[in-house]
């Protein structure tokens, strides 16, 4: 080989490494420029994300809400059927005669039923009143509801002046009140006229529109003596 075409070959290898070495350096740029920073295409997707996930994460917590509201709703509305429940249970179970030969109210009877109202004489414990023996109604109201009347028993006195009773909202919000009674036999009727006996058990039907009721079934203890 010629020395000119070794020179040759020498200044070609030379330029080979120089263009390698320069190409090498181009291709890394864009990665050290990408270390430095985040490119707007990077930033939109990070933004996108970070949307979808507080989207989520706020809907979440609204369905969290709203199950937290109806579950404390339907727990209230358990506890007030159960205490009205108990209550109306307590005081029908609880009805009485007269004492002797003195009636207290104006029909003579001990208990006088109609299908949507209904007056007794029973129990009221002393941390609810005065205690003892009270004459008391249960009847349906249009502005009221179901409400509930309750005055002291007084043997000598003949006829009851509601006026003047204590009473108290049971249900604001009711759409129907009904009541039935039934004898020893089983008959049952939606009034109550005997003078000498006490029905053996009373049953309650109460309607709400946001509510189903169960039937209220009392067996009367004052009935068996």
């Amino acid at each position: 080989m010629c020395p000119g075409h070794h020179c040759s070959a020498i200044v070609l290898c030379n330029f080979t490494v120089l263009y390698w070495l320069d190409g090498s350096s181009r291709m890394h740029q864009p990665w050290r420029r990408s270390k430095a920073g985040f490119t707007l295409l990077e930033v939109l997707v990070s933004l996108v994300l970070l949307s979808l996930i507080m989207s989520v994460s706020l809907s979440a917590l609204f369905t969290l809400n709203q199950s937290s509201k109806r579950i404390n709703q339907t727990s209230s509305s358990l506890d007030e059927m159960r205490l009205v429940s108990a209550f109306i249970r307590e005081k029908l179970t609880l009805a009485h005669f007269p004492r002797g030969n003195a009636s207290f109210f104006q029909s003579s009877l001990p208990l006088a039923g109609e299908s949507d109202s209904l007056v007794l004489l029973s129990v009221m414990r002393a941390h609810q009143d005065q205690g003892g023996l009270h004459v008391m109604r249960f009847r349906m109201t249009q502005d009221e509801g179901l409400v509930f009347e309750w005055l002291p028993y007084v043997p000598q006195r003949v006829e009851v002046d509601w006026v003047y009773a204590n009473s108290l909202s049971l249900l604001p919000e009711i759409d129907g009140f009904q009541i039935f009674y039934e004898d020893e036999d089983g008959q049952v009727s939606s009034q109550w006229r005997h003078l000498e006996k006490l029905p053996t058990y009373i049953t309650v039907l109460i309607e709400q529109s946001k509510r189903d009721w169960p039937a209220i079934r009392v067996r009367v203890l004052g009935a068996y003596g």
